[in-house]
């Protein structure tokens, strides 16, 4: 095993990984995201019934609930998106890798040809 069989087979190890780790933190985030969204969505609702029987104090710590859980869930998006470029970008490289690793395989066919034919 030359070289870059190494290298190649290095960058397929990593790209492989990268896709996988990517998989479940999108898993996670999307999870973490839905949860979020339903949070944020129940204590918004709680918050105005509350405000609209005179709970100020209540309604404002909902508000500040609600706040916080939309924040967490467009957090959540954001990094779903990233692992989103993640895939994509790992999926290129490996492509790549591919690529490269068939033209060098016909290059190294066509040297042993001329080194063939030389000798004679």
């Amino acid at each position: 095993m030359g070289f870059f069989d190494t290298i190649t087979s290095i960058g397929r190890k990593v790209s492989g990984v990268v896709h996988k780790v990517a998989s479940v933190g999108k898993k996670i985030s999307g999870t973490v995201g839905s949860i979020a969204h339903k949070v944020a969505a129940g204590a918004g609702t709680l918050a105005a019934g509350a405000a609209a029987i005179g709970l100020e104090p209540v309604a404002a710590g909902l508000g500040a609930v609600a706040g916080t859980a939309a924040l967490v869930g467009k957090g959540a998006d954001a990094i779903h998106g990233g692992l989103d470029k993640a895939e994509e970008v790992s999926g290129a490289v490996r492509s790549g890798i591919e690529r490269v690793d068939k033209a060098h395989k016909a290059v190294q066919k066509v040297k042993g040809a001329v080194a063939k034919v030389v000798k004679r």
